[in-house]
């Protein structure tokens, strides 16, 4: 027989005497669902005080879900960051996450969550990248928690970091970090969906930075506090070197990369490291053990086009790194899209077939409120371009099985309108 804590008898007194009120209308403390699989989850919590795991109640039809809270103390406000790990879900239920008082009597946030199983002939992600707080767009977030979508994948530059100071310290990234999560509307929605993010480089807190930015261990750190990592009992994801790792869905293996903790100096030299060797050989075994499987691989910075000096990417400024990582497609037996960020546009793009031997398609995603401006596609002049937009948006990926291949829908959404609709075959 477990014995309950005192604190854990009291709220259960509080309950059955009808003590305990119920959430405010308006939620108060920002709340990101982040890995889950059909029946775990791991959801991150921000408070400007101590989140005691006594604090938490999960409450569910059926059995209940066992829940471990672990806590990150912010050493510059005396904030917390929770990290609240559900497992033992049931397949199907919904939950609901409530937050108590710190004196356990009143309900001060509750959302709506459940576990995420994909479906074989459908998924509907959406795609989001380079969000600066400062320009914040509060109608691209409306329409970005109304998508309707089953979950979320953030692709970089969630958080800059390197603003004000343009190299952060240790305290800047926290401040960042907080105040980047207490902005936006996505952190305060009801219902929960459950999101899975990379970086780039603002959000380690400096601009085009790598392996040499001295406090990359710090970041890193700060990155899983509050953006999270895959828990090690999840079967659909598998960590990897650095922030990167693998989530497997019936559609394919989604490969989501480290491209800054193993990047060398683009300027140093051609032979520069990128992914590095140690993340290109976890990524071999990933796709070896997934012998015919499609692969969506996913970066802050564009994969392909070489001809834009003046931006960032693998192909352009690690061209001899590229090469080793075509070969690796090339001996993959199933097909290969790709999705990346950064840019401060959104466009789809073809990957000529004397890449990989077919024709594929690369899909960017940005920016939902950066630096933009209307002539943005005209001076980033990409000739392998099929469409795509300058404005404020997000990009929503519907894929559908069609026999052995993907139909594919992809939505540029802008604040008022839909800007562009691609339809493909991955």
């Amino acid at each position: 027989m477990k014995i309950l804590s005192l604190k854990r008898l009291a709220v259960g007194l509080f309950a059955a005497a009808g003590v305990l009120s119920s959430a405010e209308p308006a939620s108060r403390i920002p709340i990101l669902q982040t890995y889950t699989d059909a029946t775990s989850t791991r959801i991150v919590v921000m408070a400007p005080d101590a989140l005691d795991a006594d604090r938490f109640q999960v409450v569910g039809k059926g059995e209940p879900a066992h829940i471990e809270v672990t806590r990150y103390k912010n050493p510059y406000t005396g904030g917390e960051v929770a990290h609240v790990d559900v497992s033992e879900m049931t397949l199907g239920t919904r939950y609901k996450l409530r937050v108590l008082s710190s004196d356990l009597r009143r309900v001060i946030d509750e959302r709506e969550f459940a576990g995420l199983r994909p479906k074989r002939h459908h998924l509907k992600l959406s795609l989001a990248s380079c969000a600066y707080d400062k320009m914040y767009r509060p109608q691209v977030w409306k329409r970005f928690n109304e998508a309707g979508s089953e979950a979320i994948l953030f692709l970089g530059d969630n958080v800059y970091a390197n603003r004000p100071v343009k190299i952060a310290d240790e305290a800047q990234l926290w401040m960042r970090y907080t105040q980047t999560r207490q902005k936006f509307s996505f952190f305060y929605t009801p219902k929960l969906i459950p999101s899975f993010s990379t970086w780039d480089d603002h959000d380690t807190g400096v601009n085009n930075g790598g392996k040499d930015y001295p406090l990359l261990k710090t970041v890193s750190r700060i990155f899983g506090i509050f953006f999270g990592s895959p828990l090690g009992s999840q079967a659909t994801f598998v960590k990897g070197p650095g922030i990167s790792y693998v989530w497997k869905t019936p559609q394919g293996l989604w490969v989501f990369f480290d491209n800054r903790s193993f990047r060398d100096d683009p300027q140093a030299s051609h032979k520069g490291a990128y992914l590095g060797r140690e993340q290109l050989k976890w990524f071999a075994r990933q796709i070896q053990e997934s012998s015919g499987t499609h692969l969506f691989l996913i970066g802050g910075s564009k994969f392909f086009e070489k001809q834009l000096a003046h931006q960032e990417g693998y192909e352009q400024d690690y061209p001899h790194e590229f090469g080793e990582f075509l070969t690796l497609l090339r001996k993959h037996k199933g097909r290969v899209s790709f999705l990346s960020g950064d840019r401060h546009y959104s466009e789809i793009s073809e990957v000529l077939p004397q890449y990989l031997g077919y024709k594929a398609f690369e899909i960017t995603s940005s920016a939902m409120h950066s630096y933009t401006f209307a002539l943005m596609l005209v001076l980033n002049k990409n000739r392998h371009r099929l469409m795509g937009t300058p404005k404020e948006n997000f990009v929503i990926l519907d894929l559908k099985t069609k026999r052995s291949r993907l139909e594919a829908t992809a939505t540029s959404r802008g604040e008022k309108r839909d800007l562009f609709v691609w339809k493909g075959m991955l």
